[in-house]
């Protein structure tokens, strides 16, 4: 596998330390921004068989002036092409 990504789109234009991801308990951070996506960077060892577990935490509602809004989760993989 080439790259493993974790695609978050959200709106509300939270802060990065203001929204805590994990991603099958492991705590994600760094992630690059791009319009209201968020990408992190994963390892197929992060990865689980079956079903993952996505935690996404905004802190507490009534520090906010936006509300902050999960759109849309996406995984994306991509694969090295092997041509012999």
């Amino acid at each position: 596998m080439d790259r493993l990504e974790l695609r978050l789109e959200i709106s509300g234009e939270p802060a990065p330390e203001q929204l805590g991801v994990k991603f099958n308990g492991i705590r994600l951070q760094a992630p690059q921004i791009s319009d209201s996506w968020w990408v992190f960077k994963l390892t197929p060892g992060k990865m689980a068989e079956g079903r993952n577990l996505l935690t996404v935490d905004g802190g507490r509602p009534d520090e906010r002036k936006n509300p902050i809004i999960l759109e849309k989760v996406e995984v994306h993989a991509t694969y090295r092409n092997r041509q012999k």
